[in-house]
């Protein structure tokens, strides 16, 4: 029996003592979850609202008579991610489905991030007929993680001074790294673009260009400086991280099935993926680099071949290029233009050795 005509079975048990129209009208109306059913859309006009249930209009502000006939794109405002919105569009025009977040507006202009869930109604043809959405709203999870962040970036900036001022006590160092790893994790939960002002993602994308996934304000190198004070320690362990690098990648270069010389190019990117995590705004380069360390360790040395050690020089010419211009030359125009480039080619050399 086909899993099609089993749920028809157990469904019409449903409709035995009730009607269809009240069980659908329960199923809608009492679902604590916004819901909100389109038809098919038109060329001419898009998507027109049909219906929206209880839930939808507390969350949203409007009656149900104000949202009939209307476009979805009322929800739509300045800070609405208009790629996602984009691909929404193809996406059900291409399979009928769709998932994926970003900020609406409600009937008084505020904002909230949700997720959508929207899927197919159709008719006995298999013809598409509507479309149902069902939405969360994001504002309590967004706000919890952005508590966490604000707790994590405190216990960062404490452990780097404790870690600092006892540089010579090897069991402080080591609890200080050890607490610095599980920092790391933390960050990994709210660096999630889900949980950036303005970088909602959908989980049907394609994967971001640099560009595109480095949505941050520009900042030069002087205005960045202006905000954090870098050290001269700070300066030369970057410094000594980048030459220790150089040395590590060449040397795998001329040995590249040695065990010993992938691990020290792994030993080195966790080294300056510490170093960079200590340093305001540029949180996700660290994690991209620590990622390619996590990759390293349990890739397989037969796995540095002539391409991935050509792609860890290319990544070394851009981590030395970046950090010269901003924290040495100080003549970058902006800031997080390089740290994006790292992170996407730090991306596709993780993707590469996990392959």
């Amino acid at each position: 029996m086909s899993h099609d005509t089993e749920e028809m079975l157990f469904l019409s048990a449903l409709l035995v003592d009730i009607k269809p129209l009240k069980v659908i009208r329960q199923l809608l109306s009492m679902s604590i979850s916004p819901i909100l059913i389109t038809d098919a859309g038109r060329l001419d006009s898009g998507y027109r609202i049909i219906y929206a249930n209880r839930a939808f209009c507390r969350l949203t502000g409007y009656e149900l008579a104000e949202l009939v006939g209307q476009s979805p794109r009322i929800f739509q405002g300045k800070d609405s991610h208009k790629e996602t919105i984009q691909r929404l569009g193809r996406k059900l025009k291409e399979t009928g489905y769709f998932r994926g977040t970003s900020v609406n507006y409600r009937k008084d202009g505020s904002a909230y991030p949700l997720e959508w869930d929207i899927s197919p109604i159709r008719d006995e043809q298999g013809k598409i007929k509507f479309f149902i959405s069902i939405q969360r709203d994001l504002s309590m999870l967004v706000g919890v993680a952005e508590q966490f962040k604000d707790i994590n970036e405190s216990a960062r900036h404490f452990i780097h001074h404790v870690k600092t001022a006892n540089q010579d006590d090897e069991s402080i160092v080591q609890e200080t790294t050890a607490l610095l790893n599980k920092l790391k994790d933390n960050a990994m939960l709210y660096s999630s673009p889900i949980f950036e002002d303005d970088a909602f993602f959908d989980f049907d994308a394609e994967p971001l260009s640099a560009h595109a996934a480095n949505k941050k304000a520009a900042m030069s190198a002087s205005e960045y400086l202006q905000k954090e004070n870098l050290t001269k320690d700070e300066l030369s362990t970057l410094l000594t991280c980048i030459s220790q690098l150089e040395e590590d990648i060449a040397l795998l270069s001329s040995f590249p099935n040695q065990q010993q010389r992938f691990g020290d190019v792994e030993s080195t990117f966790r080294e300056l993926s510490d170093a960079i995590f200590f340093l305001v705004e540029f949180t996700d380069t660290a994690l991209a680099l620590q990622e390619v360390a996590d990759c390293m360790a349990t890739s397989d040395v037969s796995t540095s071949n002539r391409m991935i050690i050509e792609f860890l020089h290319s990544l070394l010419n851009e981590l030395d290029g970046w950090i010269r211009s901003v924290f040495v030359d100080q003549n970058s125009d902006n800031v997080h233009e390089g740290a994006g480039n790292i992170v996407s080619s730090a991306k596709q050399i993780a993707a590469l050795l996990r392959a």
